[in-house]
């Protein structure tokens, strides 16, 4: 018979182990925790996520994992959340808080390395020559009131992520 603390202690080593290995980075694709790769892109693709130009935001998309031909076969069928984010980060001339930008005081944080944070997932993403990157992950549900939260070096910032278009950061961050 196993005593109750050990059988608490088990419980909560397996729960943090599922959560942890449900984190996404911002790759193409994702290991399941079979360690069959999935790749974002394609579900993106398959889901009809579109983002051009200068549309920015978040979109989550719920499906079942049976009816993604580019998820693993070898999987059992569920409901999970794709979650696909596209945001710019642009810099301002200034460091103090200003009411007013001008655009001539804006420049693209680009090529430029971020980590950010999106409820419990975290990761690395590549802002291009625009400023603008992308994030895509597969949850268990919604993270549409979750916090956003972009770092670069000793700076962070965090914004809820319904409301996440572009970011205009002090020039500290450039």
């Amino acid at each position: 018979m196993i005593k109750q603390g050990v059988f608490i202690k088990y419980f909560i080593f397996i729960f943090i182990a599922i959560i942890l290995s449900s984190c996404t980075t911002t790759g193409p694709s994702k290991k399941t925790t079979s360690g069959t790769r999935i790749d974002l892109q394609k579900v993106q693709e398959e889901l009809g996520i579109q983002y051009y130009g200068k549309q920015y935001g978040i979109a989550e998309i719920p499906f079942n994992t049976c009816n993604i031909s580019s998820y693993p076969t070898g999987s059992r069928c569920e409901m999970k959340t794709f979650i696909y984010v596209r945001f710019r980060v642009r810099c301002r001339n200034s460091m103090d808080t200003v009411d007013q930008v001008r655009a001539s005081d804006i420049r693209n944080l680009a090529n430029s390395k971020i980590r950010w944070r999106l409820g419990p997932y975290e990761g690395t993403s590549y802002l291009n020559s625009k400023g603008v990157t992308e994030v895509r992950m597969i949850s268990t549900g919604t993270l549409r009131a979750s916090r956003f939260v972009i770092f670069s070096g000793n700076n962070y910032l965090g914004i809820r992520v319904n409301e996440l278009k572009q970011i205009v950061v002090p020039s500290d961050w450039c």
